[in-house]
């Protein structure tokens, strides 16, 4: 394998896990910070995501011509839905149900993504069919061999660069949390199988997982490259 291949593997597992880590900040933000089990924010996303492309029709027709100004209008506009659609799922589900049991909000969220991805696929125009989206980053790239680096792909590195001031937000909130055991406090954690067979319980998540992200995060600090050669 020649270096060029090998810098593209790498550059896609680097994007993949960005990808991967954004996800996880969503995750932790409702099962860990919120202590909410909500089972239909990836339904709310998709509903973000419609809004972006109907906010980009809507450019479209009264013929704004920036690019970059149809993106952000796309953000802020999609952002505005999604954290509206959020408060309504809080105030009329998720605020009700409090003092029910955990299986209670985990149900009905469930049911909720359901409704939201058919009301997506009925009133939406052809929502049930893919649609491609609005190239609107920068789709220049430079090639090196059988490497290729795409203006896009920098940029969406950069939404989630160490050096992000949320991430240092997040390491702060587990070195003032953890408990002089080293470990920290999950009042509640998932778990999937059969009732009354067997269950394979995540609890152990709480324990290790902020470990690896406090030992990545000070390798990463600590050297001068933005990538760790090996182990954590």
């Amino acid at each position: 394998m020649n270096a060029a291949l090998l810098a593209q593997y790498v550059m896609n597992g680097l994007m993949l896990g960005m990808m991967y880590g954004l996800v996880a900040v969503g995750f932790t933000l409702f099962f860990g910070v919120l202590d909410v089990i909500k089972f239909s924010h990836g339904d709310v996303l998709t509903v973000g995501a419609f809004t972006a492309l109907a906010t980009f029709a809507g450019v479209n027709a009264i013929g704004l011509a920036s690019p970059w100004l149809a993106l952000l209008l796309m953000i802020v506009i999609a952002t505005l839905a999604m954290a509206f659609l959020g408060m309504l799922i809080a105030r009329f589900l998720v605020m009700p149900l409090r003092s029910a049991p955990a299986l209670n909000t985990l149900l009905i969220t469930l049911m909720l993504g359901t409704v939201l991805r058919e009301c997506v696929r009925l009133f939406y125009p052809q929502g049930a069919n893919p649609k491609p989206f609005p190239a609107l980053l920068p789709r220049g790239s430079i090639d090196i061999g059988a490497f290729n680096l795409r203006f896009d792909n920098v940029m969406m590195l950069a939404a989630g660069a160490l050096v992000h001031p949320a991430v240092a937000r997040g390491i702060k909130y587990l070195a003032e949390t953890q408990k002089p055991d080293g470990l920290w406090n999950e009042r509640r954690y998932t778990a999937t199988g059969f009732p009354r067979v067997f269950y394979l319980r995540y609890h152990g998540y709480a324990k290790y997982f902020p470990l690896w992200a406090l030992a990545r995060y000070r390798n990463l600090t600590r050297g001068n490259a933005q990538r760790v050669a090996w182990g954590m």
